[in-house]
């Protein structure tokens, strides 16, 4: 704890509490912050905003430091230090804490031949493979799996989808790459329903995202996997999730007396050790170090300055110069000074050749050696805290195991565990207290290594992985860090990448049953050649009102820069970017599907940059009352350009979306902004192929898209990318300076929209100027 900032200080102690409720991001809980003092950088550690504190007189900011070296340099250079700053760091660390202690404390998992020393070997198999089923299975790959399964409805899988399911079951390790649209959780789901079915085995289900998470579970409850058999970790839920918080479920074992013992135990010996804590930190911050530690520290030390300085017992008192008795801190007093022994100069106990040369010394040394003694003094006091803070701690963690027992107990009752990543490496005593055989990982393209890791136990024996590497690759806000920087680090590359990278086998699913076929041509021809489309993807209705389903709507009306808003993604930029012309013509198309009958929640506008998003946002607040996602909200409120308690969530109103947060969700109608429009021909991060495929990839019966195609195709970086894609958009005719309309009415009456204006002048209230 030190003394608080300045500006805090400046508010008056009752205006204090409303300032701190009113501005949430100023000493930000849990956000990293720099300790410097005397302009060094001493520490770095995470801001604990108790506001009890800093609503005193003399505020005082909490700031929690991990690791012995760190604590003790930190605390002995707050104590001697002259000039203390804190500078608070906008990134809260509590998602990535969990997966770091997580990491240090990981054992060397059993698939480590298959993950990390992979040399193209055969194919290990898991231990309790379900043989009659993969028999079954491998003899008929047409029949319907439903009735052996226990589902009702008709399971007929294809080729690619029984490669996949058999790679699941067969394989310690197994790979399943689903393109967009494929039903690669569908996949999943059945691999789990069949563990679930034909083994006994306990399977922990992780996924990136809480949305991801719920939907997941929701096929699994679909499967007929009985929701009492499976837990959800976390806070999150939907409607049908809900029953399976760990926080709904009923104790599988009621505590005992002796159980209470046991928890009182260690909540009296973690208090004790608090109560010892506290008076040692107390007397640290408030007392110095005194002559008689001084003195008590030379005499085991340095037993010839504890001689030198230590006032002979006399018959009678000797005085000083002051007519005052002298005391037994004379002498080091006047050492220190850099005077001689005073009234005892001629004292035959300071004649020895050792105790002469101590007197004998300048006034510089002295002051070097007094210094020594300080430090050493100190870092001994500050040694003592961090060991009492460290039992403290451990105390405290007895006592988080007794109360973590409920929880195990449920979690050992059941056969499925769902969690996101983040909650695998919080709840991770838990969970491996409770034992997990299988891990499942769904979206396994965009999360970490490192968090994939962390899921891993000491009893898991096999690892299914369902992604796909060529979409968006994991989030990294270093940008410096990431594959597309090209320093080597490669950070965001995923466990699921790297190991299709390095040869390791993989299946890919080929059947998409999202895009109609004009908008997954798009894909195909960019990414996967392979794709089919699905019966149910041809012969929809067309979308009403347009003359095309898919448009491509270019234009030259330059961005803007948005100073002061960073965009992580785009090359660690100081600047996001806007276009004006853009949010107008999304705004108007907006509201002239809604005029063709269509609501809300059919349609969701994606943009690249959050400065776009932010303007979209409010332009649309009025008519469409937009929501975003968490991780939206998240981002904008980085970014400081939303409240932290304006965002509300809910799902039948317009969705706004960046792209890179949109992986993963579908929407019947999509349209997009793509910003960038400049003489430079800039693109940003837009270069990414990944990007692309996934901004395409979102739509199941519309995609408009409006943006600068010169500026797109002209790109040095990127250019050949959208070069081939407007060039097949140009062929098929999906390539527009305006938005192509169909009055509904008058079939033969079409319009092409190219400015806001010519919205109400063409199309009048959605329709055309024709009257009959």
């Amino acid at each position: 704890m030190y003394p608080g900032p300045a500006f805090l200080s400046a508010v008056k102690t009752k205006d204090r509490r409303k300032f701190l409720d009113k501005n949430k991001r100023i000493i930000k809980h849990q956000s990293l912050a720099c300790l410097v003092i005397d302009d060094e950088v001493v520490a770095f550690g995470e801001i604990n905003r108790d506001e009890e504190l800093l609503v005193k007189k003399l505020p005082v900011v909490v700031l929690q430091i991990s690791g012995e070296t760190n604590t003790v340099d930190a605390l002995y250079k707050l104590k001697t230090g002259q000039l203390v700053k804190l500078v608070q760091v906008d990134t809260a660390v509590f998602a990535y804490e969990p997966v770091l202690k997580a990491l240090q404390r990981m054992p060397c998992p059993a698939l480590a031949p298959e993950l990390f020393l992979w040399d193209g070997d055969t194919l290990i198999e898991p231990p309790h493979m379900p043989r009659a089923f993969v028999q079954r299975l491998r003899e008929n790959p047409s029949a319907d799996i439903g009735p052996a399964l226990g589902i009702a409805k008709k399971i007929v899988l294809d080729e690619p989808q029984v490669d996949s399911l058999l790679a699941a079951l067969t394989q310690r390790v197994s790979l399943i790459q689903g393109p967009p649209g494929t039903g690669k959780s569908f996949v999943g789901a059945l691999a789990a329903k069949v563990l679930y079915e034909r083994t006994s085995l306990k399977i922990l289900v992780c996924c990136y995202t809480n949305h991801a998470l719920d939907q997941f579970m929701e096929d699994l409850l679909d499967n007929n996997i009985p929701a009492s058999t499976m837990v959800r970790l976390g806070g999150k839920y939907t409607t049908r999730t809900a029953q399976m918080l760990l926080s709904k479920q009923t104790p599988v074992t009621r505590l005992r007396r002796q159980d209470f013992t046991e928890i009182d135990k260690a909540r009296s010996s973690a208090n004790s050790r608090w109560v010892k804590f506290k008076i040692e930190f107390d007397q640290f911050a408030k007392r110095g170090i005194t002559n008689v530690d001084l003195l008590a520290h030379l005499a085991i030390t340095e037993p010839n300055y504890f001689k030198a300085f230590s006032v002979p017992s006399q018959d009678m008192t000797p005085i000083g110069r002051n007519g005052k008795a002298i005391d037994d801190y004379y002498l080091i007093e006047r050492w220190q000074r850099g005077e001689d022994a005073g009234v005892l100069k001629n004292d035959p106990s300071l004649d020895s050749r050792d105790v002469v040369a101590i007197w004998q010394t300048d006034a510089k040394e002295r002051q070097i050696r007094v210094q020594e003694w300080v430090q050493a003094l100190e870092t001994e006091r500050i040694q003592a805290i961090y060991d009492l803070g460290a039992s403290y701690d451990e105390a405290n963690a007895d006592l988080q195991a007794q109360f973590r027992v409920k929880d195990v107990a449920i979690m050992r009752s059941k056969r499925i565990i769902g969690c996101t990543t983040t909650a695998a490496a919080k709840y991770m005593d838990a969970i491996r207290d409770a034992g997990t055989d299988v891990l499942l990982v769904e979206e396994a393209g965009e999360i970490l290594e490192a968090h994939v890791l962390t899921a891993l136990g000491a009893g898991t024996q096999q690892m299914i992985l369902i992604g796909d590497h060529q979409q968006l690759r994991p989030k990294v806000n270093n940008y410096a860090l990431t594959v597309e920087k090209g320093n080597g680090f490669e950070l965001n590359i995923s466990l699921f990448e790297r190991l299709i990278k390095a040869g390791y086998p993989h299946s890919t699913l080929q059947k998409q049953h999202r895009m109609r076929p004009e908008i997954s041509d798009l894909v195909r021809h960019l990414t996967y050649e392979d794709l089919v489309d699905a019966k149910g993807t041809s012969g929809r209705p067309n979308i009403r009102g347009l003359a095309d389903n898919v448009a491509f709507i270019t234009h030259s009306h330059p961005e803007d820069d948005m100073k002061n808003v960073g965009e992580a993604q785009d090359g660690g930029s100081k600047s996001s970017k806007q276009n004006s012309h853009e949010v107008t013509m999304v705004l108007k198309i907006v509201k002239y599907l809604a005029q063709q009958g269509y609501s809300f929640e059919d349609m969701a506008v994606l943009t690249p940059y959050l400065g776009q998003l932010s303007k979209i946002r409010d332009a649309l607040a009025k008519s469409a009352d937009p929501y975003l996602s968490d991780r939206d909200h998240s981002d904008l409120v980085r970014a400081g350009l939303v409240d932290p308690s304006v965002v509300k969530s809910n799902s039948k109103r317009l969705r706004l979306s960046t792209i890179d947060n949109a992986q993963g969700e579908e929407w019947k109608i999509v349209i997009i902004s793509l910003t960038r429009s400049n003489k430079n021909n800039d693109i940003g991060f837009m270069f990414s192929p990944e990007r692309l495929n996934v901004l395409l990839s979102r739509a199941r019966d519309g995609c408009i898209i409006i943006g600068n195609a010169n500026t797109f195709r002209a790109s040095r970086k990127g250019g050949d990318l959208w070069g081939k894609l407007l060039d097949h958009m140009q062929a098929k005719g999906n390539i527009y300076t305006g938005l192509p309309v169909r009055c509904e009415r008058h079939p033969d009456r079409k319009e092409l929209l190219s400015t806001p204006s010519e919205f109400e002048e063409k199309s009048p209230d959605g329709g055309c100027v024709q009257l009959w």
